[in-house]
């Protein structure tokens, strides 16, 4: 029984030597039920084994597995690039929550479930808000944080967007445009922010940025 190998295309290939296509296929189907994913794919016998060329057979298999790999990959790319929904009246709820002077919350973060951005968390204390994110996480955060002294105290606010090192580079890439749904209900900050490691979500550096940003310059106030 012979291993195939996938050999680039180098001639006209004769259907006279093509193998059984429901062979190959019943073959791929039996390794995929088993999951012996590693075991060589058993295919006909070659036309021309005997004689020690190679078969046409071969050329074929190579395009049916590259064929197969390139669907899978374009299925994958399909479903990270697919249009991202965002739970709008959620998002405005935790936005307008944070922003409450009244209200205990300082932070929400907002997660991927699937295609939809959605509220994940909403808290007090800042060292629950660094807790909230994983390196194979992609995620945005509204955060509330006073500036000032005891005489003169202040609430600014700084939208963070956390990409983890883990996250793959379509994905990443697909984030700007998320971002601006996003953007479209959480408008009002002084700093904004993308971080991607645990160290960079500091609270000090976080209040350093909005004393560097000034004025609360809200719906423009993009680090530089």
């Amino acid at each position: 029984m012979s291993q195939c190998s996938i050999v680039p295309p180098r001639r006209h290939i004769a259907s006279t030597a093509t193998p059984s296509v429901v062979a190959i296929v019943a073959e791929l189907y039996q390794r995929h039920a088993s999951r012996h994913t590693t075991a060589p794919l058993k295919l006909p016998a070659p036309p021309h084994a005997r004689h020690g060329k190679r078969s046409s057979s071969f050329l074929i298999y190579g395009y049916f597995v590259t064929f197969c790999g390139n669907l899978v990959i374009f299925a994958n790319m399909v479903k990270v690039m697919a249009m991202t929904q965002v739970d709008r009246d959620g998002l405005r709820d935790a936005y307008s929550d944070v922003r409450d002077d009244k209200s205990e919350c300082n932070w929400a973060v907002f997660k991927y479930d699937g295609s939809q951005v959605i509220v994940s968390a909403k808290g007090q204390t800042f060292d629950d808000f660094k807790a909230q994110f994983g390196d194979d996480e992609r995620a945005f955060a509204y955060l509330r944080l006073q500036t000032g002294d005891e005489m003169s105290k202040r609430s600014k606010f700084l939208l963070v967007t956390w990409v983890g090192t883990g996250v793959s580079p379509i994905k990443k890439a697909k984030m700007s445009t998320d971002k601006a749904l996003v953007k479209e209900i959480l408008s009002n900050f002084a700093v904004e922010l993308t971080v991607e490691t645990a160290s960079e979500l500091n609270h000090e550096a976080f209040l350093q940025e909005l004393v560097k940003a000034g004025g609360a310059n809200y719906g423009t106030g993009i680090r530089e």
